[in-house]
């Protein structure tokens, strides 16, 4: 859960400072929430670390989410 927390918390602070607000990274927050605890009904098998939302999938996909916040900044963003 740490290294979710520390790979989402760059993804938090650029919503933070593109929306210039913290209602977007509530809302973010809260809907991670209320779905994080979906995959205990219908994934089973391998331990947490692998499948859950804060596991290695939860990281990748948090680290995805900073490549393409950092693109979009670069191209699409400083051309308008």
């Amino acid at each position: 859960m740490t290294g979710w927390t520390v790979a989402a918390s760059s993804l938090f602070t650029y919503l933070t400072v593109r929306a210039r607000s913290v209602l977007a990274t509530t809302l973010l927050r809260g809907s991670f929430n209320a779905v994080a605890s979906v995959y205990l009904v219908y994934l089973t098998g391998p331990g947490n670390l692998l499948v859950g939302p804060v596991g290695i999938a939860g990281i990748g996909a948090a680290l995805l989410a900073i490549a393409v916040c950092a693109v979009h900044d670069r191209y699409v963003a400083a051309h308008k």
